[in-house]
């Protein structure tokens, strides 16, 4: 079965299904001629949290980052959270480094070209009624970023990468920011399960241990 670019197939022998859009990143190699690239095995490097800001930007190029980040955005909330800091990145310097953000965006585009079947899976579990939430952050003297997954029981049901909207003094404080909007993340899901129906008699928050 395939919805909006996402294949979910059904695998009875081992349990379960998958979901991929490997069909989606080929279109979009080849949109930017990268189906014969060399391939990377991480989508970023090393690289601080605080963006770079470019001078004298040409329209073109903001038209052209933001494109990419675009077809990153659509796989990132959808079936791979794998690239989800990198396009928070790119689509955050979509505007001010344009350049920057392309460049990153093409180093993305070579890391799918060698993952292009990775997706998520889902298996049966004892604790698929437990919503287990995990967050981290990294402290920035402007604005700091946040990473959250959540699971349900073994299974990703849920994920983000963000930059937080308040300023943090220490990387303690950063820490509380990023427990707090995962906090939110994993009552949407138990919402959503209750509106369904569907008991959720544990919700556990993790966070690392500033």
């Amino acid at each position: 079965l395939t919805f909006l670019s996402t294949a979910i197939r059904s695998h009875p022998k081992l349990g379960g299904f998958t979901m991929s859009q490997e069909a989606f990143i080929r279109d979009v190699l080849k949109n930017w001629e990268m189906t014969n690239c060399r391939s990377l095995v991480v989508p970023g490097e090393e690289t601080k949290v605080e963006l770079p800001v470019e001078q004298n930007i040409d329209p073109d190029d903001v038209h052209r980052a933001q494109r990419l980040a675009g077809s990153l955005i659509w796989l990132s909330t959808r079936t791979r959270p794998d690239i989800t800091y990198a396009q928070s990145r790119i689509s955050s310097m979509a505007t001010k480094a344009p350049k920057r953000a392309f460049l990153e965006g093409m180093r993305v585009l070579r890391y799918l070209n060698g993952t292009k079947d990775l997706g998520l899976q889902f298996k049966p579990c004892k604790n698929h009624q437990e919503v287990i939430a995990y967050t981290d952050a990294n402290f920035s003297v402007k604005r700091s970023q946040t990473g959250a997954i959540v699971k349900l029981g073994i299974n990703v049901v849920a994920w983000r990468s963000m930059k937080q909207t308040e300023v943090s003094l220490s990387s303690a404080e950063s820490e509380v920011q990023a427990l707090a909007r995962t906090e939110v993340l994993a009552e949407y899901v138990k919402t959503l399960r209750k509106s369904l129906c569907l008991p959720t008699p544990v919700m556990e928050l993790k966070g690392d241990n500033t």
